[in-house]
């Protein structure tokens, strides 16, 4: 199991824009690109994640994964329920870490086959350590239930 933090406030992943513009010239189809904040913060993962496994030959991993994604958001002031339950969703943080790990923890997202339980993955408000991001990731080498790995 492989355990590490990554300080600040998390950023969760935004739909590609579209434009016909390429710096100050238009062309006449569309190009995607995604946001400055979310390129950023994926090279902020990736270079935790790089940091985490330095030394660690067994990385990338290879087979079935279980991922673990917990989400430390700084409290609003007027905010005064236990868990953080509106916009962004948490299956957007969850997009953007998936994404970011693929190459220093895994081969490809396609691998991981679900996410670790309550609390190890969800959207929480900060305690004292501040806004962060927490991630687990536990390779499976066996199945729960007598299940067999193919």
């Amino acid at each position: 199991m492989l355990s590490f933090s990554i300080p600040g406030e998390p950023v969760p992943w935004a739909r590609p824009r579209l434009s016909h513009w390429r710096g100050r010239r238009y062309c006449a189809t569309l190009h995607g690109y995604v946001t400055e904040d979310v390129a950023d913060h994926t090279a902020i993962i990736r270079l935790y994640a790089n940091a985490a496994v330095r030394g660690k030959p067994e990385f990338p991993l290879q087979g079935p994964i279980l991922l673990g994604v917990a989400i430390y958001r700084t409290r609003p002031k007027k905010e005064n329920k236990a868990v953080p339950s509106q916009r962004p969703d948490f299956d957007n943080y969850w997009k953007l870490i998936a994404d970011a790990l693929e190459g220093p923890i895994y081969l490809d997202d396609s691998q991981v086959i679900g996410p670790l339980g309550y609390p190890q993955s969800g959207k929480f408000f900060a305690d004292d350590r501040g806004a962060r991001t927490e991630i687990t990731v536990l390779p499976l080498t066996e199945l729960p239930g007598g299940l067999e790995l193919r």
